[in-house]
């Protein structure tokens, strides 16, 4: 009988343990329908680019990031300006900052990611 007991109690533990970590492994998939920024075009600067200053303009849509568009900067053609290529879609469809910088031009990535922030602070 106690054999019983202890083999029901060790079985009860377990369940219980794995409902408690299944629990936790749920996922929450709440959207607000944007980021709380206001609608407009903001400027942004950050002064950590290689060369100097890079100034962005960043227009919000619908509370949303829908545009980024350098407007100037003084980065090595080719190996510093592949950033301003990419990232700005890459900044898009994330709706933030928080993307992977580009291999061989994380200076210039780190700076136009805080110039497009800058901008996104004066939206809030």
């Amino acid at each position: 009988m106690k054999k019983n007991n202890l083999k029901l109690t060790i079985l009860l533990i377990a369940i219980l343990t794995t409902i408690s970590l299944l629990a936790g492994c749920g996922s929450s998939t709440t959207t607000s329908g944007g980021n709380g920024y206001k609608d407009g075009t903001y400027e942004g600067i950050s002064e950590a680019g290689i060369h100097g200053e890079i100034k962005v303009e960043v227009t919000v849509e619908g509370e949303s990031i829908s545009d980024i568009s350098i407007i100037s900067h003084n980065e090595t053609e080719g190996i510093g300006t592949i950033v301003f290529d990419k990232y700005p879609e890459l900044i898009i469809e994330a709706q933030s900052t928080e993307v992977d910088n580009i291999s061989g031009a994380t200076v210039t990535s780190e700076a136009l990611k805080e110039a497009v922030s800058n901008a996104l602070e004066e939206a809030k």
